[in-house]
């Protein structure tokens, strides 16, 4: 089985993950790729 990585960066104050973990989602879901394949990582950028 592959894994996918997805990550999503925080980068700015008043940015949330979630917005960016939905999008990410659906793009996985258009793309046919199984949900239970993905791994998810969170990085706070500084800027």
């Amino acid at each position: 089985m592959k894994i996918v990585a997805c990550c999503v960066r925080i980068g700015m104050l008043g940015q949330h993950e979630a917005g960016q973990h939905q999008e990410i989602q659906r793009w996985l879901a258009s793309n046919g790729i199984d949900p239970r394949t993905v791994r998810w990582y969170v990085g706070q950028g500084h800027g």
